[in-house]
């Protein structure tokens, strides 16, 4: 179960990334209706892109956090249903 500081950085990163893609669709609707080049529609992504940055590692603290006591017990949990159903 994740706590409510994991909840508080999933609605961060939920925010983040509603506003990221707004932002590169409206590059390529620039783009595409002719109101920005190429180079000004790569530095413009670029510039979004680096953006990603902080948010990437607030995604890798969440992605790699493990509650301890529910890996003890889904290691438990296999064990059981290993040593039950294939006698190993």
């Amino acid at each position: 179960m994740p706590s409510e500081k994991q909840i508080d950085k999933l609605d961060q990163i939920s925010d983040f990334y509603f506003d990221y893609y707004n932002k590169i669709e409206q590059i390529w609707y620039d783009h595409y209706n002719d109101r920005i080049t190429d180079e000004q529609a790569q530095a413009r992504f670029y510039e979004i892109k680096n953006t990603e940055r902080d948010i990437g590692k607030i995604v890798n603290e969440i992605v790699k956090s493990i509650n301890k006591r529910i890996y003890i017990r889904a290691d438990q949990e296999t064990r059981n249903y290993l040593s039950n159903n294939f006698n190993v």
